[in-house]
């Protein structure tokens, strides 16, 4: 009936079959003469529609919760960029609450370089591009409201809202999987450079195994034969050079060794503070301070100063060589500074090379340069990466050299740099041994022997003429044999008192294996070991068996002499 009102109830509850049923009932009045004389009721069963109903609200409500809940922002704007709803997630990460957010341009959350590149964005999104943005995963830079910048990652998905195309986007907060490629980067770096360190050091190791046998008879020939020379014989000058260039190419290749690693100098309990004292005062540091008479090198070393096992002509050469960088980096004037002191590391660190946490002696040597550029300071401990003018100044192995010396000693560096100057930190070890008392030098009278017996055992032969023709000369009798088979055929029958071993022969058995058979047929035998690489686990597992000192390719008369006399006299009282 047309203009008549019609009172509807819902949600009341029958009971049919002893279940329960959602209704809507409506009340439709009866008129007579314009007077209500009573009412039609209709009854109409809705319980599908308020499940459907339900279910609706339900859903809403869990999608509301896992909205709010979820870790990541969700953010949702319209066509023009709007901010039209904004999660707990969107507050946490951003630092923004809804309430000053929502309305504003989603570019507020950008840094201010990035807000053309996202508007422009924003607008193709609405475009004929925007089914290449919408599903895809894109990192940006978001913008927190302190200002602060992080990595983002985005995921687009659009819908409608009253016929408006509006955007909804998933952000994760990407910093600490930033972090993680950056590490992951990092240690791909140091492997790379570690294996590049390594193939480079198995060149140098050839090289320098091949230059020692070969320097071996500059080396000691002209000692052997100033001997004989008369003091005023007018060739002495010649042989004399020839000994000193000899000399110093043996310490070229000593650096080549040390690239090589495993460098070839056995370890002592010393003092930093000793090692840059004796530096200083040595003929290689009185030449830099003459050289370079502007420069000012200032000490300030700690009196308390732990001890370091190490090998001190090894420190003492990266000492030299930071000194050198140091003062050419500076050329005209300027200041460096040495310094020590004891430190504990409460955790690592991870500049150039990673240090371990832990208790450390520091030698720092700082200078007022104009600092080595960005491009360069990854590169500087590659060996033959120099910006020094070759011939002139270097060879480029100069902090290879500390690179691998520090490497070698457990220890590690770090690097800093600006346009005020540069600073090496090399970390040590500490050791609670106390240094040993220094041994006085021996002339060559005192070195003299009684005619023992001593046998030499090396497949150079060279190398076993001039070990020989030095036994003669220091009043020993010498023999030698050409490989570790034939010293055990000439031991069985003979008896010496000394055995002078090499450690590395091709082919057969080596020094390692070859004193092993040795003793089986003379327990107590005494034996040097000599060899043009540095020590290795052989050599340290031969001492451990009983052979005695360790002395390195190409050796001198005095070197080689010291040795066998401390080794002869062993154990006497």
């Amino acid at each position: 009936m047309e203009g008549v009102a019609v009172h509807v109830e819902d949600e009341v509850f029958w009971k049919k079959d002893g279940k329960a049923i959602h209704v809507e009932y409506r009340s439709h009045p009866i008129f007579k003469d314009n007077e209500v004389t009573g009412a039609v009721i209709t009854v109409i069963n809705i319980s599908k529609r308020w499940k459907a109903q339900q279910a609706l609200h339900e859903s809403e409500e869990r999608y509301r919760s896992l909205v709010q809940t979820a870790h990541d922002a969700i953010v949702s704007i319209n066509r023009f960029g709007e901010i039209i709803f904004w999660n707990a997630s969107a507050e946490r990460i951003f630092g923004y609450s809804s309430d000053k957010i929502l309305g504003h341009n989603v570019t507020e959350i950008m840094p201010e370089s990035y807000r053309t590149a996202h508007k422009f964005a924003i607008q193709s999104i609405s475009g004929p591009e925007s089914s290449k943005l919408v599903g895809r995963s894109i990192e940006l830079t978001g913008r927190k409201e302190d200002g602060s910048e992080f990595p983002i990652e985005l995921s687009l998905s659009s819908w409608e809202r009253d016929g408006i195309l509006c955007f909804t986007s998933i952000i994760r907060d990407i910093s600490d999987r930033k972090e993680t490629e950056n590490e992951k980067a990092k240690l791909f770096d140091r492997l790379q450079r570690a294996r590049k360190m390594e193939a480079i050091g198995l060149m140098a190791g050839g090289v320098a195994h091949d230059l020692n046998n070969i320097l071996s008879g500059i080396v000691s020939y002209p000692e052997l034969v100033l001997m004989k020379l008369p003091k005023d014989s007018n060739v002495r000058p010649a042989i004399e050079a020839i000994h000193e260039s000899g000399v110093r190419a043996s310490e070229v290749v000593a650096d080549l060794l040390t690239v090589a690693r495993g460098v070839a100098s056995s370890k002592q309990t010393a003092n930093l503070n000793t090692l840059v004292i004796e530096y200083l005062t040595s003929p290689e540091g009185e030449k830099l301070k003459e050289y370079y008479p502007a420069i000012t090198i200032l000490t300030d070393c700690q009196k308390d100063l732990n001890n370091i096992s190490c090998s001190p002509v090894h420190i003492k050469k990266c000492l030299m060589n930071l000194m050198t960088n140091a003062t050419e980096a500076m050329e005209k004037k300027g200041k460096i500074i040495i310094s020590t002191r004891n430190q504990y590391l409460r955790s690592p660190i991870d500049k150039h090379n990673y240090v371990p946490k832990g208790d450390y002696v520091v030698l720092k040597i700082k200078d007022t340069g104009e600092g080595i550029s960005h491009s360069d300071i990854d590169h500087i401990f590659e060996p033959f990466y120099t910006k020094k003018i070759m011939g002139r100044s270097g060879t480029g192995l100069g902090l290879a050299i500390v690179w691998n010396t520090i490497k070698d000693h457990g220890g590690g560096i770090s690097v800093s740099s600006n346009e005020n100057g540069t600073s090496f930190e090399l970390f040590f070890p500490i050791t609670h041994d106390i240094p040993a008392k220094k041994i006085q030098a021996l002339g060559i009278d005192q070195l003299q022997g009684s005619r023992e017996k001593i046998l030499v055992v090396d497949d150079e032969p060279l190398l076993r003429e001039i070990a020989i023709d030095i036994l003669e000369s220091l009043n020993y009798q010498g023999h030698s044999v050409s490989s570790g088979e034939e010293a055990v055929d000439y031991l069985s029958e003979e008896k010496v008192h000394l055995v002078i071993l090499d450690m590395v022969m091709d082919p057969g058995m080596n020094g390692r294996e070859t004193y092993e058979q040795i003793l089986e047929l003379h327990p107590t035998q005494k034996a040097l070991i000599c060899s043009g690489f540095s020590e290795n686990e052989d050599v340290e597992e031969a001492q451990r068996l009983g052979a005695g000192s360790f002395v390195k390719k190409p050796y001198s008369l005095e070197q080689l002499g010291f040795a066998i006399k401390e080794e002869l006299t062993k154990g006497e009282q």
